[in-house]
Order: C-alpha cells, then structure tokens, then sequence
C-alpha cells in the first residue's frame, strides 16, 4: 500500500509497512472480499491519494488508487 501525502507543503511517498515493521501478513482472497483497517500518518501530513497493489506470486494483478 502507498500513500501519497502533502506534509509541510512538500509531497511525501510513505510505503505501508514502514521500513523494519515487517511484512503484512498474506492474505487469501477466492473471491471479491473488502479489508478494513486502519494505519497513522505522520504528523500533520494530509492525505492526496492511497493506492494498493495485488500481487500473485510476485505478479501485479490488481491496482486501485483512491484520492479524497
């Protein structure tokens, strides 16, 4: 997941898992299945876009991008 923010009025790239957080834990999906959640942005940083990728077997297969 990657999320496109504005903090102090530069735009910021933040990859979720943070850098030495780890994994997420895999996920099997057969069918259309909606996943909650829910992360902290740094400080004072606003939110432009958040995208998520689905990868099989290290193959892209899906890509959405949501913007506010």
């Amino acid at each position: 997941m990657v999320a496109s923010l504005m903090r102090d009025g530069k735009p910021v790239t933040s990859s979720l898992p943070e850098s030495g957080a780890g994994p997420l834990p895999g996920l099997r999906v057969t069918h259309d299945q909606r996943i909650e959640g829910t992360f902290a942005l740094p400080a004072g940083a606003t939110v432009r876009a958040g995208t998520v990728r689905i990868l099989q077997n290290g193959q892209l297969r899906a890509t959405q991008t949501a913007m506010p």
